[in-house]
């Protein structure tokens, strides 16, 4: 394998990483590795993969996440948390 792709190739692949086929089930990005990690995050990593696939896409979770993302911009909810300032008792925006 040579270290350079050719145009056809790396267009192959970002089409596949597009696609959300990478990485495949061993963790490869086509000819390249996949994850490198200490060994001792790996079950981690794989459990939240597992929740990844399991959970993201779920409609109930996109409108969850869609709620939060909106609260946090500014939405419903404020943007800041307030705080009181110290020695003035006072509420300030952080």
């Amino acid at each position: 394998m040579t270290s350079l792709l050719v145009a056809d190739e790396a267009g192959r692949l970002l089409a596949e990483e597009l696609a959300g086929r990478l990485p495949d089930a061993r963790g490869r990005f086509g000819p390249f590795g996949g994850r490198y990690v200490p060994e001792t995050l790996v079950p981690a990593l794989d459990r939240l993969q597992e929740g990844v696939e399991r959970w993201l896409h779920a409609e109930d979770f996109q409108r969850d996440y869609a709620r939060e993302l909106a609260g946090w911009r500014g939405g419903r909810r404020r943007s800041r948390a307030r705080m009181a300032c110290r020695g003035s008792g006072a509420p300030r925006s952080g």
